[in-house]
């Protein structure tokens, strides 16, 4: 079984790798000698999992990112502490977003800390709750016109994803020509939550304030 074991992990490595260990005579030695090699050792392991732990405690959402973005910057740290043997638990992950959101999402952040149960709340039911209140605010017309415009554009290349550009000359594409020219219209949207009306936001709305 040893030897099994030892020819699967020569037939997945590089010639340069294979050399470097073929004097080991157990599995368990080549794995050794290859994690040693790419990982470093066991002081130099515990270093880097503290460097990228204190990265990922510093680490904050920008404004105009969105929500499955930064959970993929968070997610990318997370398996680098795992690779060079730190632990991160998935209650300490929720907890960190939760601290690490901008200003609009304080409120929704402050009533999942208080009526949820983050030890056994997983990563995925979190991003959820955010990405739900993230369309309640969209809806509402509580962004601001920057905002709106990075949403559309996102939305724009994720509609755009594989596809091909054909028959534009110059070097430029379809795609790239038309966020060139395109600009953000809120005629097209019914922004207002204070009057119903079109063109505007509740903020820049004129008319009296609607009564809760």
């Amino acid at each position: 079984m040893d030897r099994l074991a030892l020819a699967a992990i020569h037939s997945c490595i590089s010639k340069d790798n294979l050399i470097k260990i073929a004097h080991k005579k157990t599995a368990k030695e080549a794995w050794q000698a290859l994690r040693t090699m790419h990982l470093g050792t066991e002081p130099l392991m515990m270093f880097r999992a503290m460097d990228f732990s204190r990265e990922l405690e510093a680490m904050t959402m920008k404004d105009l990112e969105p929500i499955d973005d930064f959970v993929t910057r968070v997610m990318m740290l997370v398996v680098n502490i795992r690779a060079h043997g730190g632990k991160v638990e998935e209650s300490y992950i929720v907890r960190k977003i939760l601290r690490a959101v901008p200003p609009k999402f304080k409120d929704i952040a402050c009533v999942i800390e208080v009526l949820c149960d983050l030890e056994s709340m997983t990563i995925e039911d979190l991003v959820g709750r955010l990405k739900t209140y993230e369309f309640w605010l969209l809806d509402r017309g509580l962004r601001t016109p920057a905002e709106w415009e990075a949403e559309m554009k996102k939305r724009d290349r994720e509609g755009r994803g594989g596809r091909g550009d054909h028959g534009h000359g110059e070097g430029e594409s379809c795609s790239s020509s038309v966020k060139k020219d395109r600009k953000f219209n809120k005629g097209k949207v019914r922004c207002c939550y204070n009057c119903r009306d079109y063109g505007h936001f509740a903020a820049e709305c004129r008319k009296p304030k609607k009564q809760e």
